[in-house]
């Protein structure tokens, strides 16, 4: 089993085997990566050591899932213990185009609402930021760039409003620049874990680069605090640069793809042992239509995948960018080793969302769906004196609930009184086969891009069920549903509220779990206050099928 844990006094201070009261913590967080899934059995084993490592002394959530999409909403959702509706942040932040009315109108993290940073301060901690935020916008004007960019001004604004210190900026709040990579030439996973890569594309000499870089923080911390060090990485989010076609790798005139243009080579991963996952021909005309829309949407700005060589090399690309990450992830694991800080450190490795990796129709990214390739995250807690043995739990957990068991963890004064949405998850690092929740929930209303219809998303997931409902707040686009029988369908290929596949015995667990979605949402404060909450009573079987006649063009 695990070290002996205890709960110590009457506050409720949980001690890990002979922990420090309040660890050090680490927090390492990746983009776009989901749970392990569609690859060979072994090969996450043997190409990805730093996975491994945090397993061999770790406890790994294999149920664990983002709830809200995309990158700025779900990480708000993770710093703040709240849905979107609550803290705002619904859309993807970025700040390059000062003259774009949508970005003047993204909300930040909102300063008023606690969040991991202030309110880990409150019990003692020092908490640290590299890397990747992704949740505010830098605060001054950049005369050559004609635009707000980061600079050493960010630095002093998220320490005196957040309450995060000695950030590394610039951020990768541009998810459209190639600037943004994690890896390749540019490389910004490495400067935020090292200082061995480049500043959003900007030469900078490595010292100056390592001296902002989390391994030296670790070098040189000698603060009389417990710290929460922080590290967001990138990748494998640059997977979205394949196949770099479409619109973007036109774009300057260049006749690279943009992968290429980012420093990435194909022979480093197109032959790699991966294959496509079994709903990669999902029929999409009984889903709901946003998915085939903005499958539509991608192969023009950024290349089709309709031949099964680009299928295949996109899912090769993906497990390829696992590896380059697990690199970085190992540079830290290994200064905690140099450091003796180890055996004092909890660390706590999630990711903000997953990726659709070519499920479901040739499906990308994370947009617009509630499927489990976009849900699922990896979440493990890891430390040897905690769990000298690997351990597993298939208990449900999710981003939402991190704050508040770090708040238990660290004995944060008056935790209770936040006011947090998300779940303590102690009772399961105490005991694995415990449960804390018997449903998650999920909300999606990311509208970045130009996708009509019913698009934004309030859904529940139960260990048998998954049920979502689509909506449209803006056009008046008829509601769409999606339930899926997970024991019988765990690959969601039948959607159970089309007319094609409804049954009495799925209506009748449709309106149950309607009407369950409609009190977590009551409970949790994601009520849309757009439209007219659909009653049970008014659901009909979808019976429009998804706009997939004018598939993916195939001449990019």
């Amino acid at each position: 089993m695990f070290a002996q844990i205890a709960l110590s006094n009457q506050r409720g201070i949980m001690t890990f085997g002979d922990l420090p009261k309040r660890p050090n913590i680490l927090i390492v967080i990746t983009d776009q990566e989901r749970e392990v899934m569609h690859w060979p059995e072994g090969w996450a084993e043997e190409n990805l050591p730093a996975r491994n490592r945090l397993l061999a002394n770790g406890l790994q959530f294999t149920s664990a899932q983002c709830n809200a999409a995309a990158c700025s909403a779900s990480r708000a959702t993770l710093m703040t213990g709240r849905y979107p509706t609550e803290h705002g942040v619904k859309n993807l932040v970025t700040s390059d185009d000062p003259k774009s009315e949508v970005q003047r109108h993204l909300q930040v993290l909102p300063s008023r609402l606690p969040n991991l940073a202030n309110v880990m301060a409150t019990a003692g901690y020092h908490v640290v930021l590299k890397g990747k935020l992704h949740l505010t916008r830098p605060v001054e004007y950049n005369a050559e760039r004609k635009r707000f960019y980061w600079s050493a001004a960010d630095k002093e604004h998220l320490a005196d409003r957040y309450g995060f210190h000695e950030w590394n900026p610039p951020d990768m709040s541009d998810p459209t620049s190639l600037t943004d990579l994690g890896g390749g030439s540019i490389n910004n996973d490495g400067r935020f874990v090292d200082g061995s890569g480049t500043a959003a594309g900007e030469v900078v000499p490595r010292d100056e680069l390592f001296r902002e870089s989390a391994v030296n923080f670790l070098n040189t911390y000698d603060g009389d605090k417990p710290f929460c060090l922080f590290v967001g990485l990138v990748n494998p989010h640059d997977v979205q640069e394949y196949p770099g076609r479409g619109l973007r790798g036109l774009k300057g005139g260049h006749l690279k793809p943009t992968f290429g243009q980012g420093g990435y080579h194909l022979e480093d991963f197109k032959d790699l042992p991966i294959d496509l996952p079994p709903s990669v021909d999902d029929d999409l005309s009984t889903k709901p239509s946003a998915h085939a829309a903005f499958r539509k949407f991608l192969a023009i700005g950024t290349g089709h995948v309709r031949t099964r060589e680009r299928q295949l090399t996109y899912a090769r690309f993906y497990a390829y960018l696992h590896q380059q990450v697990d690199q970085q992830i190992m540079k830290l694991l290994d200064a905690l080793d140099a450091n003796n800080l180890t055996n004092d450190t909890l660390i706590v490795r999630m990711s903000d969302h997953g990726e659709l990796g070519m499920a479901h129709g040739r499906g990308r990214q994370k947009f617009y769906n509630a499927y489990r390739e976009t849900l699922s995250v990896p979440l493990i807690f890891s430390n040897p004196r905690a769990f000298p043995q690997p351990q597993q739990t298939d208990a449900f957990a999710s981003l939402i609930d991190i704050l508040p068991t770090l708040a238990t963890i660290a004995d944060v004064p008056d935790a209770d009184t936040y006011g947090f949405k998300g779940r303590d998850l102690t009772p399961i690092l105490l005991d694995p086969t415990t449960t804390v929740q018997d449903a998650l929930h999920f909300t999606y209303e990311d509208d970045v891009f130009p996708v009509e219809g019913a698009r934004f998303i309030r859904a529940i997931v139960e260990k048998g069920w998954k049920y979502a409902v689509y909506f449209d707040p803006y056009g008046g686009a008829p509601i769409e549903y999606e339930m899926y029988d997970l024991t019988n369908d765990p690959l969601e290929m039948k959607n159970l509220a089309h007319a094609k596949h409804s049954t009495p015995e799925s209506e009748f667990e449709r309106a149950r779990l309607h009407t369950r979605l409609t009190e977590m949402m009551r409970e949790n404060l994601t009520m849309p206050d757009e439209i007219r909450w659909p009653e049970v009573s008014d659901f009909s079987p979808n019976s429009q099928l998804a706009d997939i006649e004018e598939d993916e063009p195939a001449s990019v």
